[in-house]
């Protein structure tokens, strides 16, 4: 995955006027959290990039891809913040799976 996530976050943070403290509160984090997921490698799980757009005001789509992202990204996005957090775990998985099948009937 990009990490065009990232900036567009910074982005996201500077527009608001929010600190990524005041941000990781809101989510009900530790304070330092959203400091240490830019600085590692590691992508948060849906779940948690749902919660960061809901206090950003922006969709997943948005947060993933940049403000404008494409429209079919957009309507996923938008359908999987309606799900339960357990029910975007089992659509991801379900990505997930179909994305390993397509590849080992590739090799």
């Amino acid at each position: 995955m990009s990490e065009m996530w990232k900036e567009v976050l910074r982005k996201a943070l500077k527009a608001k006027g929010l600190t990524m403290h005041e941000l990781s509160l809101r989510m009900g984090k530790n304070q330092h959290y959203i400091s240490q997921i830019l600085k590692r490698d590691h992508v948060p799980s849906i779940n948690k990039m749902a919660m960061i757009a809901k206090e950003l005001d922006l969709s997943v789509a948005d947060l993933l891809e940049g403000p404008g992202a494409d429209l079919d990204t957009a309507m996923l996005a938008r359908k999987l913040n309606t799900l339960t957090p357990a029910q975007r775990d089992a659509v991801m998985r379900m990505i997930d799976s179909l994305r390993q099948s397509s590849d080992e009937l590739q090799d």
